[in-house]
């Protein structure tokens, strides 16, 4: 079965990231054609896009509907795909009303946790006019069903390029350094307490973070500050490999969390094969699974600490937890994360 399918990203000068190789996966069985926004009138769209009930929404998002609507009113045209619902739906219903429809199935995927999808969703129109609402994590589907009901919501796992983050056997681990990668939704309060501690306790450990601090300066002064007194080090603007090589030279990755559904830095520690210490919460247990990452509660830094020392000093445990990383990435790959995605559409599309 081929489908044709037209997608809509955030930002049309390039795939957003994350999203290139599932594509690359999905070439085969899907025709793909990427939309353009519709051009609008500067005024209309300034006028407009403010008034939209999500907060992120913008002009761009509203020539992306003007655009979709376009198609909707025509026969035919394959299946309508928004890949970053929370920012790019508003209008759509006024612009294309269900009934009036003769083109094919609209669906968007949602990427946010339902804690903060309460604050950056759409409208409820405007998601009820869907015909397929796609989550990443089945308590993020859980929400959504609250929102437009059972029969319309899916889970489609995101993916992992496990071709290119894999484990190296060239490459010796230093047992004393504890990787964190990435800000959003990151438990830096958490993450700087546990450095602290795990110091105290082991005077060898090493706290690296990689992140893109630039539109973080808050952050990023924190951050330095605690570099300064040598508590961590960090790092930004890695290459690919250079984060790859980071990933398999840590002990673990540390991944204090707020919140998450999909987050891309776990699942690339896991095909490297690097062990997690992390928050259970949202998504994190449905993509780590039961062996691969040991999972804390957010006031559990105690716990923290000790699962980060004894990953270090127990070889044996490491590895276990290592092999149960890839493995579970393996699940994760992209090419498994097409079979998901295109699972939603054949229902869609079967008679």
């Amino acid at each position: 079965m081929r489908v044709n399918a037209t997608y809509m990203r955030w930002d049309h000068h390039a795939q957003p990231s994350g999203y290139p190789r599932i594509f690359d996966a999905l070439g085969t069985r899907v025709t793909l054609r990427w939309l353009a926004p519709a051009r609008l009138p500067g005024a209309l769209s300034r006028r407009l896009a403010p008034r939209a009930q999500a907060p992120m929404y913008r002009t761009e998002s509203l020539g992306y509907e003007v655009a979709v609507a376009r198609k909707l009113l025509r026969p035919g045209g394959g299946i309508c795909h928004f890949l970053y619902g929370e920012w790019m739906l508003e209008y759509l219903p006024r612009l294309a009303p269900p009934r009036l429809r003769l083109g094919g199935p609209v669906v968007a995927t949602f990427h946010l946790s339902p804690r903060r999808l309460r604050r950056w969703q759409p409208s409820k129109q405007a998601m009820l006019a869907l015909d397929a609402v796609v989550a990443l994590d089945p308590l993020q589907a859980e929400y959504l069903e609250k929102i437009v009901g059972n029969g319309r919501v899916f889970v489609a796992h995101h993916g992992v390029s496990t071709g290119f983050f894999a484990p190296d056997p060239r490459i010796e681990y230093d047992r004393h350094l504890f990787l964190c990668v990435g800000h959003t939704s990151r438990d830096f309060d958490v993450f700087t307490e546990v450095a602290r501690r795990v110091g105290s306790r082991e005077p060898r450990a090493k706290f690296m973070v990689v992140a893109a601090l630039h539109k973080q300066p808050k952050l990023a002064e924190r951050l330095l500050e605690q570099q300064r007194a040598g508590r961590i080090a960090v790092h930004h603007g890695l290459s690919d490999e250079q984060l790859r090589r980071a990933y398999q030279s840590a002990a673990a990755l540390f991944l204090p969390l707020r919140d998450a559904t999909a987050n891309n830095a776990l699942m690339e520690s896991l095909a490297c094969g690097t062990p997690v210490v992390t928050t259970d919460v949202g998504g994190v247990k449905y993509y780590t699974g039961d062996d691969a990452a040991a999972l804390r509660r957010r006031d559990d830094v105690d716990g923290m600490c000790d699962d980060l020392l004894d990953i270090s000093r127990d070889e044996e445990r490491r590895a276990a937890m290592s092999g149960h990383a890839r493995k579970r990435a393996v699940e994760l790959d992209f090419e498994r994360a097409a079979d998901s995605l295109m699972a939603v559409y054949r229902q869609l599309t079967d008679p």
